[in-house]
């Protein structure tokens, strides 16, 4: 299936959860805020499938100085 992850296409496994999807991009899921559509999604829906042709975004928050 198809999806678009910060702005790249990539293609995944139909089924892939959240969970998933951060595992499988190295990703952690402490510090990470997960977009899809535009919409945060809740660290306790991570185990929800994503679906053909999502949008998803992955934002960090790094400090510094």
């Amino acid at each position: 299936m198809k999806i678009i992850l910060n702005g790249d296409p990539h293609e995944v496994k139909n089924g892939t959860t959240i969970f998933e999807l951060l595992k499988l991009f190295e990703v952690s899921e402490d510090g990470v805020i997960v977009l899809i559509e535009e919409e945060i999604i809740p660290k306790e829906e991570y185990t929800k499938e994503i679906y053909n042709d999502c949008e998803i975004e992955f934002l960090r928050f790094v400090s510094g100085g």
